[in-house]
């Protein structure tokens, strides 16, 4: 399972650093839309469009980064209080709920996508995309995460769990 852990958070690191760079790329976006605007040299109707693409694929893409960095939200004054035991049973039920969540986005996340392959749907736009390419995000961002949550039942020591509190 430590072996498992080190190449997922290889994998875990990539996506972080995938929506990391999907967030500058929307700065960069975002600064020449204004720069081509403000000069009068044409407009670029499509950037709105694709920076709320880049938005949102970067959310899925960075939620098992910010899952694994411990950077979520959590309730750290209570579980300061509470006795190892306890604290390891708190994180197992959460770690629980999160693959059962997880899962359940993976799926529908995938139905959704498999769907809109099969029928062909056009999401259309300033732009026009396959609409499965835009649900991609969903199901396989899903499935890390269960994988990260799976990661964290079976590796988080009692320390990590209190100690580690957010970025």
């Amino acid at each position: 399972m430590v072996k498992f852990d080190h190449w997922l958070g290889y994998l875990v690191n990539g996506l972080g650093m995938t929506s990391a760079l999907a967030i500058s790329a929307v700065t960069v976006l975002i600064a020449l839309d204004i720069a081509v605007r403000y000069l009068k040299l044409g407009a670029m109707p499509w950037a709105v469009e694709i920076v709320e693409y880049i938005i949102y694929a970067a959310t899925f893409v960075g939620a098992p980064w910010v899952l694994r960095k411990h950077g979520h939200v959590r309730m750290d004054a209570m579980l300061t209080k509470l006795n190892s035991h306890t604290r390891r049973f708190v994180d197992a039920v959460v770690s629980l709920i999160g693959i059962f969540v997880s899962a359940i986005l993976m799926v529908y996340g995938y139905i959704a996508a498999h769907n809109a392959w099969q029928e062909h749907l056009f999401a259309y736009k300033s732009l026009t995309y396959p609409e499965w390419l835009l649900l991609l995000p969903i199901p396989v961002c899903g499935f890390v995460l269960c994988l990260q949550f799976l990661s964290r039942l079976f590796l988080c020591s009692d320390k990590e769990a209190v100690t580690t509190t957010g970025l």
